[in-house]
């Protein structure tokens, strides 16, 4: 079964006229469809109170990193990222045609690699241009849960690793959504579905918002501009 086609709404109707519009980053074509362009800010402001709560953290002063991580609201987050986008009138963005083989798997960029990459891009997404943070065990969200537990009380840490009250320990909550958009990623500029090589010249970081969005499209097909990959 073919991959279903994604609905995309590039154009502005002028009379006669078709105009073209190209979005900064997946997350704002996302806002487009989904007609809450106030949502941007919302993301943003999370993400710039995060990495503020992180500096505060680094610097001992748990009060402002305690007030900056209250402030992050966890359940406007997630019903963002819940909120259904319905069906628009725009371009259909075909799947890829040359999808990589189903016995073939794209090479995920490693944690050392991904970790260069975010040095790289300054800890900010490529495309939004909001600051990211890292997940994994010890990383930036484990150190805020492990100063201030009682702000994420459905979140636990287990040797340095995050786990939720969901089955397994999985993290699908209001206190996950509080970091769900500006997790880290380095994301495949020319996707993997499409051959495009694991090397930190293909790679650019962002955050879960855009990347979750860009999915295996290439920008061209989504109207997005390309990001500036940073000098080495």
């Amino acid at each position: 079964m073919s991959a279903p086609a994604l609905m995309i709404p590039p154009h502005r109707r002028r009379g006669r006229e078709t105009l073209c519009m190209t979005f900064r980053s997946p997350t704002h074509a996302w806002a487009d469809r989904l007609g809450r362009p106030a949502a941007l800010a919302v993301i943003a402001s999370a993400a710039v109170a995060t990495r503020t709560a992180l500096d505060a953290l680094s610097m001992d002063d748990i009060d402002l990193a305690s007030r900056l991580w209250s402030s992050v609201n966890g359940p406007e987050l997630l019903d963002l990222w819940n909120a259904p986008v319905g069906a628009v009138s725009g371009l259909v963005v075909e799947p890829p045609v040359e999808a990589l083989p189903t016995d073939v798997r794209p090479v995920h960029a490693s944690r050392a690699m991904s970790q260069r990459v975010f040095e790289r891009d300054g800890h900010r997404c490529q495309y939004c241009a909001i600051p990211v943070v890292t997940r994994w065990k010890n990383g930036d969200i484990p150190k805020l849960v492990a100063a201030m537990p009682e702000l994420t009380p459905t979140v636990r840490l287990e040797n340095g690793e995050l786990r939720g009250s969901g089955k397994g320990g999985a993290l699908r909550n209001v206190d996950e959504a509080k970091w769900m958009w500006q997790k880290a990623v380095a994301d495949h500029v020319l996707p993997a579905s499409r051959y495009g090589p694991t090397t930190v010249d293909n790679l650019v970081t962002a955050c879960a918002g855009c990347n979750y969005e860009k999915m295996d499209f290439t920008l061209a097909q989504l109207n997005v501009a390309t990001p500036r990959i940073p000098a080495k």
